[in-house]
This record gives structure tokens, C-alpha cells and sequence, in this order.
């Protein structure tokens, strides 16, 4: 046994550096692991004016939108008449998540909502004066 010990020398879980290299290594190590499964940033689409005047036509035109607000992280639309809405339209427009409750419909989009909603806002004006 002292032979082993004389050959290999002394153990290095004994050396202050061992344990400080362990402690670095299981740092970068975590940094890493953190950084490679860490939430990505979500890019917010422009949306294209086609799209804007598409959801307005499938929510039945500008005449049937009474109001247009922004609900979290859902689209609020308060319409006139919920069968001049084309809802299934509206999904494969790209909206997710449509809920329709009395005469409001919901549903979230993956673009840029805040043009959507100040255009409509600025056709209702026109449409008023």
C-alpha cells in the first residue's frame, strides 16, 4: 500500500486547486447549460396591410365592428352581429385561439396587433365623421 502511494504521489482530492478547478468547471458548465436551453426571444411579425383589411372583411366589415381592443394577449372585437363573422376564415388567416362569447370575439394573432387595431379604430373614426 505506502508503494501505491509513493508511485502515484499524493491524492489530488487533497489540493485546494483540485477543488477550485471542480467548482469553476461546474460553473461554466451550468452557464452553458442555461444559456443553450434558455427561452428564446420572441420576434414580432410586422403585419402586411392584406391581412389587416382580410381580419376586418372576416369580421364582417368595418360596419359591424362597434369596438377594438387589446385584452392581454388577445384581440378584442365587439361586433354588431356574430354571424356576419367568418370565423373558420379568421383561423386560416392566422388567428389562434378564436373564442367567441355574446357578441365579443377573441382570438390572438402572431403579427404586430397594435396596427390591426389602430386601423380599425381609424375607420371607425372616418366612418363616424
Amino acid at each position: 500500500m505506502t508503494n501505491a502511494v509513493l508511485l502515484l504521489g499524493e491524492s489530488p482530492f487533497t489540493q485546494w486547486y483540485f477543488w477550485v478547478l471542480a467548482v469553476l468547471g461546474s460553473a461554466a458548465i451550468g452557464v452553458l447549460v442555461f444559456w443553450l436551453i434558455r427561452p428564446k426571444k420572441t420576434v414580432i411579425r410586422p403585419i402586411d396591410d392584406l391581412v389587416i383589411d382580410a381580419t376586418i372583411v372576416r369580421l364582417g366589415g368595418i360596419a359591424n365592428l362597434l369596438q377594438a381592443d387589446k385584452d392581454g394577449a388577445r384581440l378584442k372585437f365587439t361586433v354588431k352581429n356574430v354571424d356576419h363573422c367568418d370565423l373558420a376564415a379568421l383561423r386560416d388567416n392566422g388567428a389562434m385561439g378564436v373564442f367567441v362569447s355574446g357578441n365579443v370575439v377573441k382570438f390572438m394573432l402572431t403579427s404586430d396587433a397594435d396596427r390591426l387595431i389602430s386601423r380599425i379604430k381609424e375607420q371607425k373614426s372616418e366612418e363616424q365623421k
